[in-house]
């Protein structure tokens, strides 16, 4: 915990609450003049309109107070930088999520892929969260977004989710908590040493472990450059022939490993993984970060 006790820290929270300001602004606008477009939903506008204008209250005394130097509240200071989470926390953070609710219905959750035009009603979206909020999304996971900026966190995953965003009075966890329920069939690939689990709510199970020869690199003498390259790649094939032939039939399958390997295997590939990890956390790349 800290005090605002520094300039720069101040130009930084005055330059936030600026553009809190200005986004909020450009809502009440946007509610007048929807307002005045339509007439007959005066009413409905005529309080949305009221709560805009309460929040820009609410943020000009915020930065006023820090303008004269009088605000001295004590706030936690800010780390938006990526965590690790292990399978059994991320699944306490989903918990939590599916049952925050709010009474505004201004709760939104975006699941991306990692491509944002394969989101459907991208002009949707952008009108239901602000601009920061929006220009936030860009690596593969699941966002959560509230009107007052509370709740804006970031889950990393695996993108195995169909890409979609939701808008209620709830966050919608229903694709990622399915999953980790669901049972399914995990290929870590390396070249030489591939592993198959097979796993459902957390319970990782080694199906096969695939080990072959695979040279490393080249030493001095013996093979030529060129020799080695064409001897590596057919240990390389090999070991991909001999995992194929154990990988079971009729299953959902997700490889992780280097894209040049995992697209000889058949399945879904989901990305590389950290092999510092263990093979659960791996498999899955659960992260968490606050936007």
């Amino acid at each position: 915990m800290w005090l605002w006790n520094s300039d720069e820290k101040k130009e930084e929270r005055i330059q936030e609450l600026e553009e809190k300001l200005e986004e909020a602004r450009e809502e009440k606008e946007s509610w007048k003049n929807r307002f005045e477009a339509e007439k007959e939903r005066r009413s409905t506008y005529s309080k949305e309109k009221q709560e805009a204008e309460e929040r820009i209250n609410r943020l000009e005394d915020k930065l006023e107070g820090l303008k004269s130097g009088e605000e001295k509240e004590e706030i936690e200071e800010e780390d938006n930088s990526k965590k690790d989470l292990g399978f059994n926390e991320a699944r306490r953070v989903v918990s939590k999520l599916s049952s925050v609710e709010s009474s505004e219905k201004d709760l939104v959750t975006v699941y991306h892929t990692g491509d944002i035009d394969d989101i459907d009603d991208l002009r949707g979206l952008k009108n239901s969260i602000g601009r920061k909020q929006f220009n936030s999304i860009s690596d593969p996971g699941i966002y959560f977004f509230d009107e007052d900026h509370v709740l804006d966190l970031f889950l990393s995953c695996r993108p195995f989710f169909d890409s979609e965003w939701v808008s209620g009075d709830g966050f919608s966890l229903g694709q990622v908590s399915d999953f980790i329920e669901e049972g399914k069939v995990w290929v870590r690939i390396s070249a030489g040493d591939s592993r198959v689990f097979r796993e459902s709510g957390g319970d990782l199970e080694l199906v096969e472990n695939v080990k072959d020869r695979v040279n490393r690199q080249h030493r001095s003498g013996g093979f030529s450059q060129g020799r080695f390259e064409r001897k590596r790649d057919e240990q390389i094939e090999g070991h991909l022939d001999n995992l194929c032939e154990v990988l079971p039939e009729e299953e959902r399958v997700f490889l992780v490993g280097e894209q040049g390997l995992c697209k000889e295997v058949p399945g879904e590939y989901l990305g590389g993984f950290d092999p510092n990890r263990s093979d659960l956390e791996a498999v899955y790349g659960f992260g968490f970060r606050r936007l």
